[in-house]
């Protein structure tokens, strides 16, 4: 006979099918509670945000769309609203976590920005265009990275500004107006990714000297109002501003009028169309939409470049360089651009109000304690004018305080001439010209010198500064000049004149004159003064403070500022490391290109005897390889990037010449090597170049190619010197493969029958105890007769659990081909009956054989009768299969098995050889088979089960 395997009938596979249905099932429940979660929620206290469809321009409220708040802002937002009004996310105090982020620094991060004001809101051009890699590759500035961790569903990704890069596999990204990024198709609850950002420069002496030449894009873009605002606002503004002469100047001033006015409040509204002239003129408290549009607005009318822009602030330091940020962290605030710099965030917003009332509402809420975190870098510093005086309620100034100095014949500690030093007054018999400086004396500043006699102006007189004629005063007695680049200022009149009374009138306590052969008594604050005839001399700062706009990396542009005080050093000289580089403008500023080798770099500014410099530190770039241990063609390696201490990202990677990758905010990149003996890996920025090399990559592809063919080698020559071919190898392979799934099959059955038996078991023993609790209750069983009970109990139970254990191995046994027989020795009739049909079938190695299997055979390739074979194959599957006992006696069994022994001798000759004989027990101890195709009415039911009460819970 054949040794063929028969093709299976689609009727003899149950073990396939069933284990096929119960996988569908599996499927089937997994799918169902993956939908109904979302579905219960969604019916429940918490929204189905699985099932959101996002619309990001949808609507024009500023509320939220499907409870995400400032995480989907929207392409049109209102300002303020009723006191009614829940949907808005920027008066909300709830504490939900809407995401964290694992950062060195703390910062506001934003959704969105909006360019033009409508009179009532805000709204945002529709346009986007998609995420390429790079979304501000001119920033300058210093960068940092971070990673968010989203905690609910969004439309657009919190960043710092200004982003970079953004590191997020498999999701389509855009980048909106005012470089935001938005995933238009939603992101799920859990999503995290890394991001770059540059953090603009915010010294006030590098925005303080900024200018106004604008882009025109800029310009034109966000200084527009629409036609019909109020003019009332144009005017609040010109008196806020009155002292200010730069854009800067007036960002501070605008600010620190609307945090000094204005109490801060969730639950303020506005009556009126506009909310901004609501707000300046009718309101007295709002929030953070309030403050940031009437800002925005007020600058805008000033020709300064502003837009309105949303977000959360910094949120909730809850750990070493984590925050955690909550939807009462959605906030509102202004982005003011400058010259050379860029958009600046400032915010008018009360912050100690706001942070009072986040920390309230979370230990409301939460309970514990509310850590702010450290004050982000926010309001640049204020410019001395601003820290001089105090704001009135329109915004202007008071008047700075005035020292005046009369000269006195004695010691400074004795006023011999009459003047009393500690009050100040002056000698009332002096009457010669004085000499006044509108402000304290600094290098390269424009002073106004006024020269009176008495109460009179004294016009005529020639001024000289160090000795040089700058003017001669007019009718006014006034004469304006340019303080000189020298370590000291002497301002004289230039015919012999009496003794000069000098007054000082600054805005603040400032460098003092210098000390000569005369000495004078102070009205105001106590300064040592001292005068040489018709001259007076002052000491000036000559060190030259620098800041920086740009990346401080090797190749990179860099614009200096140069300041002496709050005054732009002009005309001076810049040199890096001795070498001229330019010279600054009327503005402090130039820029110039640092070199392309790392190290330690001095720059130097320098005139006349004003000068400052400065070290800065170019860190070198490195790559490292992540390479297999043993690298072939094809295989993965990851490029790591650094710059000094950290990751690079944005670094140009190149393999063998063609750039391949570019690495992410993390500073990695993955490359895949090519087939080559070797393969050069190359990263190339901030003029920098370095590289790795990845070898012998050849080389071990042929020591594994040749490795695998002396072991096929060996193995054929195995088998042909042993009489076998090497396709008996492949079939002895095939055949474990087989049998190992048939191991895998059966033990998912008799798992299965394991578990229903556990089940069963635990319903029997509730039965019982609570037939015992019944039992005490009715007094119809001692108390004293429990222990003997459970023990009974216990003691069958172990037998039962101990027979069902020996029972389950030995069929995986049997299904593995580990065992032929089986090794209970009570295991008869059924199992006898089946031992014998075996013999009847040619098949060798019967163990790795299905019934259906060796049932076919029987019929197609040993003749034997269809119908008794099936039977017997039926009855033996309700053992393997049906949980049936093989220690059952079966009449079908038994009258099917004597058909096909009368079959094999018909077919052989011997029938009626007396030495067979019938030792089957048709009857003895069986049970008759009622079901069609016999199949046991029993099958799968539990021994243990049936005499449960129908019914019984």
């Amino acid at each position: 006979m054949s040794d063929d395997r028969t093709t299976l009938d689609t009727g003899d596979g149950p073990s396939i099918g069933r284990v096929v249905l119960a996988c569908c099932c599996v499927v089937a429940v997994v799918l169902s509670a993956a939908l109904v979660a979302p579905l219960s929620t969604a019916v429940g206290d918490a929204p189905a945000k699985s099932l959101l469809v996002f619309d990001s321009d949808a609507g024009s409220g500023s509320g939220s769309a499907g409870g995400l708040g400032a995480l989907n802002p929207r392409s049109n937002t209102t300002v303020g609203g009723g006191v009614t009004d829940d949907s808005n996310p920027y008066r909300s105090l709830d504490s939900e976590v809407h995401f964290t982020v694992r950062s060195p620094d703390s910062a506001y991060w934003r959704t969105g920005s909006y360019a033009t004001y409508t009179g009532t809101g805000w709204k945002r051009a529709a346009a986007s265009r998609p995420y390429d890699g790079d979304v501000s590759p001119d920033a300058r500035g210093a960068r940092m990275t971070y990673r968010v961790s989203l905690e609910t569903a969004a439309t657009a990704l919190p960043t710092a500004w200004r982003p970079n890069t953004v590191a997020l596999d498999g999701t389509d990204l855009a980048v909106s107006e005012g470089r935001a990024i938005a995933a238009p198709s939603g992101l799920d609850a859990g999503t995290t990714y890394t991001a770059e950002s540059t953090r603009p420069p915010r010294e006030a002496s590098v925005l303080r000297t900024a200018g106004t030449d604008y882009p025109a894009s800029v310009e034109s873009r966000y200084t527009t109002l629409p036609d019909g605002l109020s003019p009332r606002v144009a005017g609040l503004t010109d008196e806020v501003t009155a002292n200010a002469t730069t854009p800067y100047e007036r960002a501070v001033a605008v600010e620190r009028y609307l945090e000094s006015n204005r109490g801060y409040s969730l639950s303020a509204s506005h009556d009126g169309d506009d909310p901004v002239e609501s707000f300046l003129f009718e309101m007295d408290r709002g929030y953070c939409e309030y403050f940031a549009a009437s800002m925005a607005v007020m600058l805008r009318t000033q020709d300064v470049p502003a837009r309105y822009v949303v977000g959360y602030s910094a949120g909730e330091r809850t750990g070493e360089n984590t925050y955690t940020v909550r939807n009462m962290n959605a906030h509102a605030w202004v982005e003011v651009y400058f010259p050379d710099v860029g958009w600046v965030r400032f915010d008018p917003t009360p912050a100690a109000e706001r942070l009072d009332a986040e920390r309230d509402a979370y230990e409301r809420q939460e309970g514990g304690t509310y850590r702010t975190p450290e004050a982000p870098t926010g309001t640049p510093e204020p410019t001395p004018e601003a820290a001089a005086g105090t704001t009135t309620a329109a915004g202007t100034a008071t008047p700075t305080q005035t020292a005046t100095a009369t000269p006195s014949d004695g010691d400074s500690s004795a006023d011999d001439s009459g003047a009393d030093s500690a009050t100040g007054t002056p000698d009332e018999s002096f009457d010669g010209p004085s000499i006044a400086l509108n402000r304290t004396p600094v290098p390269g500043a424009d002073v106004t010198v006024t020269v009176t006699r008495g109460d009179a102006p004294v016009s005529g007189r020639t001024v000289l500064f160090n000795g040089d004629p700058v003017g001669v005063t007019d009718d006014d007695g006034r004469v304006v000049a340019t303080v000189p680049y020298a370590a000291e200022l002497t301002v004289s009149l230039a015919t012999d004149a009496d003794a000069a009374s000098v007054a000082v009138e600054a805005d603040g306590v400032g460098t003092a004159p210098r000390e000569t052969d005369r000495s004078f008594s102070v009205r105001g604050p106590t300064l040592s003064v001292a005068s040489s005839n018709d001259s007076v001399s002052y000491p000036l700062e000559t060190n030259v403070s620098l800041s920086f706009v740009g990346s401080e990396v090797t190749g990179s542009d860099l614009l200096v500022v140069a300041t002496v005080g709050d005054v732009p050093v002009r005309d001076a000289r810049v040199s890096v490391d001795g070498d001229a580089v330019g010279r600054t403008d009327a503005t402090g500023r130039t820029a110039f290109i640092l070199p392309d080798d790392p190290g330690n770099v001095t720059v130097t500014v320098s005139r006349g005897a004003v000068d400052g410099s400065e070290t800065l530190a170019l860190d070198a770039l490195t790559l490292r390889l992540d390479r297999p241990l043993l690298p072939f063609p094809y295989a993965t390696t990851t490029v790591r990037t650094t710059l000094g201490n950290e990751s690079a990202g944005g670094v140009p990677v190149s393999l063998n010449g063609d750039r391949v990758a570019t690495t992410g905010p993390n500073g990695t990149a993955t490359v895949t090597l090519p087939p080559a003996s070797s393969a050069r890996v190359v990263a190339a920025r901030y003029g920098q170049t370095t590289a790795g090399t990845v070898s012998g990559m050849l080389l071990n592809a042929g020591v594994l190619l040749a490795t695998v063919v002396v072991g096929l080698g060996a193995v054929v020559g195995t088998a042909y010197r042993r009489g076998t071919s090497p396709l008996s190898y492949l079939a002895r392979g095939l055949a474990r493969a087989s049998v190992l799934l048939d191991t895998l099959l059966a033990v998912v059955v008799s798992g299965a029958r394991l578990t229903d038996a556990l089940l069963a078991g635990a319903r029997t023993l509730r039965r019982r105890l609570r037939t015992v609790g019944r039992g005490v209750l009715n007094r119809t069983i001692a108390l004293s007769a429990l222990p003997e009970l459970a023990a009974a109990w216990a003691a069958d139970r172990v037998a039962r659990l101990r027979g069902r254990g020996e029972a389950v191995g030995s069929r995986v046994a049997r299904r593995a081909g580990v065992a032929d027989d089986h090794p209970d020795p009570e295991a008869r009739t059924i199992r006898d009956c089946w031992d014998e049909f075996r013999g009847h079938v040619t098949v060798p190695k019967q163990a790795s054989r299905t019934p259906g299997e060796l049932a076919a055979h029987a019929v197609e390739s040993d003749g034997l009768p269809a119908d008794p074979v099936y039977a017997v194959r039926d009855v033996f599957r309700d053992v393997e299969y049906g949980g049936r006992a093989p220690t059952d006696r079966s009449e079908r069994m038994a009258r099917a098995t004597a058909e096909i022994r009368a079959a094999v001798d018909a077919r052989d000759g011997t029938a009626g050889d007396p030495t067979e004989e019938d030792d089957t027990d048709a009857t003895a101890g069986g049970e008759t088979d009622a079901t069609e195709g016999g199949r046991s009415d029993t099958q799968g039911v539990d021994p243990d089960a049936a005499d449960t009460p129908e019914g019984d819970e």
